[in-house]
């Protein structure tokens, strides 16, 4: 090795030591710094997420909405929801329309009242919204209705 780069030239031994320089370069900046700036970035979005639920837990604590366990049988979530909506001010009663969907609605009810309890009842009792439809009532107010999956979320 040492009688072939013995034979090469100055400015050629040069050039292969830049080309040899530029190849480690390239190496570390392609398996170190781009994923370890690709993790920092990721980390930095679940730190924001993480804050951004925080809030939103906050939120509903402030508001009186109790998290409690998820219910013990399905058949328990149309109750526990309707005792939570009643804790937010909201008048609901509940109706199962199938054996898989829980239907709620509301009429002239406070639009924050009604965001929280559909986060806690999702997040408190793992039921998931199939679909809402909220609309405009009086000034301030909303007329909404629910369709919750009737079964707990595993």
């Amino acid at each position: 090795m040492k009688t072939w780069w013995g034979q090469r030239a100055p400015r050629e031994q040069l050039l292969l030591l830049a080309a040899a320089f530029v190849l480690v370069l390239a190496v570390i900046v392609q398996g170190v710094l781009i994923p370890s700036l690709a993790r920092r970035t990721a980390a930095e979005d679940a730190l924001a997420e993480s804050g951004r639920t925080l809030v939103r837990l906050e939120r509903l604590r402030d508001a009186g909405v109790t998290q409690a366990a998820p219910p013990a049988s399905p058949q328990d979530a149309p109750a526990l929801a309707a005792d939570w909506a009643a804790q937010s001010g909201l008048i609901a009663d509940p109706q199962l329309t199938s054996a898989s969907q829980l239907r709620f609605a509301f009429k002239a009810a406070d639009p924050g009242a009604v965001f929280q309890w559909i986060e806690g009842s999702e997040t408190g009792l793992g039921i998931t919204v199939q679909s809402a439809q909220i609309t405009a009532a009086q000034p301030g107010q909303v007329d909404a209705v629910v369709v919750f999956s009737a079964r707990p979320a595993p």
